[in-house]
């Protein structure tokens, strides 16, 4: 009986410790700030051009950017979108930005989803796709992922997964200014 019962404590703890490095399970506080390696991953826009993501979001200090992680192959990625477009439709007359980022493996699938879905909005595919530096900072499970970026830099929404999370508006607009 002693053994049956030290062998479910092993296997619980095995399985424990596998779901922790595979970033299943996490018990630890949500980042307020992007790692320096994440802020390397490189993005190319819709014209080819290359940044890094702390270029782009520097680009948008002093703003609040709402950041959509997705894919032209998510079929919740696509879903959303409607409801993006509403919330971009809500917020008209603040200085909410909104940047899309896409972690495809190849360019032409996104640039053909961005026109086709008329995606309106601040457009980069992600070097590395899923497995970047930014999707290990994410620790990416799930897309649609978005996330909101304060005036400061910091990140004050870390995890939502769909459009209609009400956390994403409320923090946007708890930081952001009227036009």
């Amino acid at each position: 009986m002693k053994s049956k019962f030290l062998m479910l404590l092993l296997l619980i703890g095995a399985i424990g410790f596998i779901a922790m490095k595979k970033n299943i399970l996490d018990f630890g506080p949500e980042p307020t700030l992007f790692t320096p390696e994440a802020l390397e991953n490189v993005l190319t826009d819709l014209d080819g051009n290359q940044s890094t993501l702390e270029e782009v979001l520097n680009q948008h200090k002093g703003k609040t950017v709402i950041v959509d992680v997705w894919a032209s192959w998510c079929g919740d990625c696509l879903k959303g979108l409607p409801k993006v477009a509403e919330m971009q439709a809500n917020t008209a007359d603040s200085d909410i930005q909104y940047l899309f980022l896409s972690v495809d493996k190849e360019a032409r699938p996104w640039k053909k989803a961005v026109e086709r879905k008329n995606i309106q909005g601040i457009h980069y595919l992600v070097d590395g796709a899923w497995g970047s530096t930014l999707g290990d900072f994410l620790k990416l499970d799930w897309i649609p992922r978005y996330l909101v970026v304060q005036p400061d830099g910091t990140i004050g929404l870390y995890k939502a997964t769909t459009a209609d999370d009400p956390a994403i508006l409320e923090t946007a607009k708890g930081t952001a200014s009227s036009k």
